[in-house]
């Protein structure tokens, strides 16, 4: 009698996680509540079986006390919950290997396609680009280090360059 309530419990914690994946009528969720519906009548006709015995029983023992019946059904409770434990890590194990083996699952929804024209930055107009800014940096820099070398010539203004140098270098 446990060992249904326990597979009916598993049965139906594998049906509800069937929900999640399969429609109402796919053949593997029908297959599913049909076995459901096979181990309720199971449990039924053993409720009906164990009612005509438990009948039986108790009109032909007096004698079993309230300690030995507490202790039956315990021991009971304690076989039903066994035998749902051990269903229970039965199918937690195949979910663990079932995981392992699928892996990710990637959807391609559209395919990549090349472009058909190339978009920016347009390599040619940046070379161009940088090569200019870095000819008028360099005639900058020209032009700043003659009009220093013609203004180092001059004495007054020699010596104002060498205190702003002397300033400059303090100041780092």
């Amino acid at each position: 009698m446990a060992s249904l309530k326990a597979a009916l419990t598993a049965q139906e914690i594998k049906v509800a996680n069937m929900r999640g994946y399969l429609t109402e009528t796919s053949p593997l969720f029908k297959q599913a509540q049909n076995e459901l519906v096979v181990l309720r009548q199971q449990i039924s006709k053993a409720e009906a079986q164990d009612g005509t015995k438990s009948a039986d029983l108790s009109l032909g023992v007096s004698g079993t006390s309230g300690a030995e019946s507490d202790y039956i059904g315990r021991y009971r409770d304690f076989k039903y919950h066994e035998t749902l434990f051990e269903l229970m890590a039965k199918q937690y194990e195949i979910a663990r290997v079932d995981k392992s083996r699928e892996g990710a699952v990637i959807q391609v929804v559209d395919p990549a396609l090349p472009p058909e024209r190339k978009s920016k930055p347009k390599k040619a107009l940046v070379a161009i680009i940088t090569t200019l800014a870095t000819g008028f940096a360099l005639l900058l820099w020209v032009f700043v280090r003659q009009a220093l070398r013609n203004a180092s010539k001059d004495g007054e203004t020699s010596q104002k360059l060498k205190q702003l140098h002397a300033a400059w270098r303090r100041a780092l």
